[in-house]
């Protein structure tokens, strides 16, 4: 694939429910930011992006190993809802690539998420042509989710809270779902965590 796509991780927000940033969490020998990372330098399809908002600072020096391998944002507005951290990613990635063919967002807080969805969701997008390609699970679908750079003017339009699955739901008819039941871990609460680390 010559095609080069960006993955952005999203890893700005508070995490309310925990005594400390539940992007460090540790989860076999690793944050969970750096499992986010780790899986997307290895999927190797393009230029890997971290925003960071709330105790950015903290989570950037977890990230202080491979510093030169990715490029980091602080979100000064990451408490205004997912849509500022998401229009900044991507306008970062716009900026500086002129010719990204589409983004790839993630989720620091989905541990389960493995190379091999990633790639096959690219493959994906090149087998149906559609150019928003969704991960389904629990009856619905959401992050991680590519889309194409034909989209990128819908992500200028997101505001508050709304994230990337209202731009899903308005363009069904473009969009791939790519089943993985694993996305549906996302560590929200305490109880999610121990989920987690009981599957490991």
């Amino acid at each position: 694939m010559e095609e080069r796509i960006a993955i952005l991780i999203l890893a700005a927000g508070a995490s309310s429910r925990f005594n400390s940033p539940k992007q460090l969490l540790k989860f076999r020998g690793k944050s969970l930011v750096e499992h986010a990372v780790d899986t997307a330098l290895s999927a190797n399809i393009g230029p890997v992006y971290v925003v960071l908002g709330n105790s950015g600072e903290e989570i950037a020096k977890e990230l202080h190993a491979i510093r030169d391998k990715i490029t980091i944002l602080i979100n000064p507005d990451w408490n205004a809802g997912v849509s500022s951290s998401i229009k900044k990613g991507f306008k970062e990635v716009e900026n500086n690539h002129e010719d990204i063919y589409g983004v790839m967002v993630t989720l620091a807080d989905q541990p389960l998420i493995t190379v091999s969805h990633l790639i096959k969701m690219v493959k994906s997008h090149f087998t149906f042509g559609k150019n928003i390609i969704a991960s389904g699970y629990g009856g619905s679908f959401g992050v991680p989710v590519f889309f194409h750079k034909s989209l990128f003017n819908y992500i200028e339009k997101l505001d508050g809270d709304r994230g990337a699955k209202s731009i899903i739901s308005k363009l069904k008819r473009d969009v791939h779902i790519v089943p993985n039941p694993d996305a549906e871990l996302d560590i929200n609460t305490e109880e999610d965590y121990k989920i987690l680390l009981n599957r490991s």
